[in-house]
């Protein structure tokens, strides 16, 4: 899920210009085939009087099928402080979106579990009885994760090993017998079908060209010995973090280091992020994202990233037109570049075959969007995405594609007060 580099979110006040530009982009994009609905939401804690019921935030969603689909995520517990949130699955069965009961930590891990703590970042379902989400909680007050296991019939929780403080943010399954999970840093755990094992971190990740740290955003497998898995590196200058774009590959026995450019106009001064990876072969890989190219580096544009076997290339990928200011937004982290309005780009891709991939996220002004784009083995175009009007604030985090045509994708949207929205998916046929 895209958010400011400070994790925080936005609410805007939607202007009567805005709204017209919006709607010009919807105008001007190709006929929408997507469908809106909004989502159920997971029982919370009794909402204080005075208070906006907490809106669900979907982080992932995984189709096996039409008719079957798993999301995950967070939903803020109104009784709890701000940043307090309980972990969230749904399920699709083609028609109706379900609420599933999580199973609850071990009992002799109570009393090192924080319960107002708990989130589910990424997961993957390759069967209709069989998915495995990840997320993490603060076990003795710092971030350690766990990872919840369907077996067609239920949730099954498991407590990992401590990882570093690093949190599990992603994860891809091949067959109940083989998955791949990434932390936010760069330790990685493989699923046998038994047990849980610790991966080898990479060895071929080279500081010096990359920075002060590191870390994985998404990984995708396509066998037990083919994993990629995307980040983004940052360092400092000026007292302002730089981010580049990374990938590796996994073989099945170590990490190795695959070079991704930087699109023209964001030279290695300026930032560019991968947020997801969707790969169909061991050839044949999508990363998507955001770089934030000039010199100000204020113009924040949709990016993504092919594989073909050999080397990562850049992908043409277009940004929405809003009204007078045509492609042009602002970096995900404005309190960084300035105090300014700022879009942000893709967040999530999945491709059903190698000329077929569909990708979303979010752009705006001073309210967002949700956006969607597809390409069809040629180039890349928009899509329109119906949302209700009386809303703002919009983000698609997540899509999964098991079709050439058939995608699901999640998110979320707010209304002011702060704190007021919900959750909602898109589906298109």
């Amino acid at each position: 899920m895209v958010r400011n580099r400070e994790g925080e979110r936005r609410v805007g006040v939607v202007v009567g210009t805005v709204v017209l530009a919006l709607l010009a982009t919807a105008s001007s994009a190709a006929a929408t085939t997507w469908s809106y609905e909004p989502l159920p939401s997971p029982p919370t804690s009794p909402v204080p009087q005075g208070q906006a019921q907490p809106s669900p935030e979907p982080q992932s969603v995984s189709c096996s099928s039409e008719s079957s689909c798993t999301l995950v995520g967070e939903v803020p517990d109104a009784n709890y402080p701000s940043s307090a949130v309980l972990p969230m699955a749904e399920h699709y069965d083609g028609s109706t979106w379900t609420v599933q009961a999580l199973s609850g930590p071990p009992s002799h891990s109570m009393d090192q579990l924080d319960l107002s703590q708990l989130e589910l970042a990424g997961v993957s379902c390759p069967r209709s009885d069989f998915c495995m989400a990840v997320g993490s909680a603060p076990w003795n007050r710092n971030p350690d994760n766990f990872v919840e296991r369907w077996a067609g019939s239920g949730w099954q929780l498991r407590l990992m090993p401590s990882m570093d403080n690093e949190q599990l943010k992603a994860i891809s399954c091949t067959s109940g017998k083989f998955c791949l999970a990434v932390t936010g840093g760069f330790r990685s755990e493989e699923w046998n079908g038994a047990g849980w094992r610790s991966v080898p971190r990479p060895s071929t990740f080279e500081p010096a060209q990359y920075g002060n740290a590191a870390g994985f955003t998404s990984v995708s497998c396509v066998s037990s010995t083919s994993c990629t898995a995307v980040g983004e590196a940052w360092n400092y200058e000026n007292h302002a973090p730089v981010f580049s774009p990374f990938a590796e590959h996994w073989n099945g026995r170590a990490w190795e280091l695959e070079r991704v450019p930087y699109p023209a106009g964001a030279p290695f001064t300026s930032s560019a992020y991968l947020y997801g990876v969707s790969c169909t072969s061991t050839n044949a890989c999508t990363a998507v994202g955001e770089y934030v190219s000039g010199r100000r580096r204020t113009a924040a544009r949709t990016l993504a990233e092919r594989w073909d076997g050999r080397r990562w290339a850049v992908q043409a990928t277009p940004t929405p037109s809003l009204g007078s200011v045509t492609g042009t937004c602002f970096a995900s982290n404005p309190g960084s570049w300035g105090s300014q309005p700022y879009c942000r780009g893709l967040s999530s891709v999945s491709c059903s075959s190698t000329r077929t991939c569909t990708a979303v996220g979010e752009f705006g002004l001073t309210a967002d969007a949700p956006l969607a784009e597809q390409w069809n083995g040629r180039r890349w175009s928009l899509e329109s995405t119906p949302t209700p009007v009386a809303t703002n604030d919009w983000e698609l985090a997540s899509v999964s594609c098991h079709s050439r045509v058939r995608c699901i994708a999640v998110g979320d949207y707010y209304t002011p007060p702060y704190g007021a929205g919900g959750a909602f998916a898109e589906e298109r046929n």
